[in-house]
């Protein structure tokens, strides 16, 4: 199979698009651009929009890096304010995290400005603050939140 040959401008463009989009993941993101802290983020992400909560084991089974690993970028993730953790009321040993609401909104940021960040932009280079439109993550308001799931406690509530 061929496929037609795209312009060097047409690339170069697509390059430009992919590198603001980039940029906006390192501002935004809350491990910026950490390929652990974002499977970790993305798995837990997955798990909470599905209404479930992401066991701990799961989070082992389920990514390809050590356990130390998981922990650490968990515990970035909590402190940033971007998961919530969770303890089973049978079985307190047992942990499970979910998104926050702050994560949500960056969620639904990111989404927001997705189709525009592989468009090209009039004139080149870095993205302008008009087009990383939510605050950085470390002028992000801070609140406490219910968990996303109905009756769960978070460890904040205990």
């Amino acid at each position: 199979m061929t496929s037609k040959p795209i312009a060097e401008s047409e690339r170069l463009e697509m390059l430009e698009a992919i590198l603001r989009h980039r940029n906006w993941q390192n501002q935004h993101w809350p491990i910026g651009l950490s390929l652990i802290g974002f499977d970790v983020f993305i798995h837990i992400a997955i798990r909470s929009l599905e209404r479930q909560f992401a066991p701990l084991k799961s989070l082992y089974a389920a990514l390809p890096y050590s356990e130390p690993a998981i922990r650490k970028y968990l515990k970035r993730l909590i402190k940033q304010g971007f998961v919530l953790e969770h303890q089973s009321p049978e079985d307190r040993r047992s942990r499970s995290f979910s998104l926050s609401p702050k994560a949500i909104q960056v969620i639904d940021a990111y989404f927001e400005i997705r189709e525009d960040k592989h468009r090209p932009q009039a004139g080149r280079g870095t993205a302008t603050a008009a087009e990383t439109s939510a605050p950085p993550l470390s002028r992000a308001k801070k609140t406490r939140s219910p968990p996303l799931i109905p009756g769960m406690q978070t460890t904040e509530e205990t």
